[in-house]
């Protein structure tokens, strides 16, 4: 596929398991892969797009923590599992010298 269908394949993914406590790990793995997709092909632009997701994800997550499916911070396994995803978000950042969108992370 060419890099702009992946983009756009990456951001759909995300956004589909986004908050959804049975596709968690899908969600997370999803995040990362898009994250080295925009750092392979220095696509700076939709780096910030997807840290914006992302960012917005978990206030989602946190907003509707009280739903049945709703993915639970409480729990040690779902809380290292997105802490992974936010640290490799801030390597990526680092690595195209996207300082603010790493701190603001």
């Amino acid at each position: 596929l060419p890099p702009f269908l992946r983009k756009q394949w990456y951001q759909r993914r995300v956004a589909i398991t986004a908050g959804n406590n049975k596709v968690e790990k899908l969600y997370q793995d999803m995040a990362q892969l898009a994250f080295t997709f925009c750092i392979k092909y220095e696509r700076k632009t939709e780096f910030r797009k997807l840290s914006d997701s992302v960012r917005n994800h978990l206030n989602l997550i946190i907003k509707h923590s009280h739903q049945a499916n709703s993915i639970n911070l409480n729990d040690p396994v779902s809380l290292q599992l997105h802490l992974d995803t936010r640290l490799y978000q801030l390597d990526c950042a680092i690595k195209i010298s996207l300082w603010q969108v790493g701190n603001f992370s």
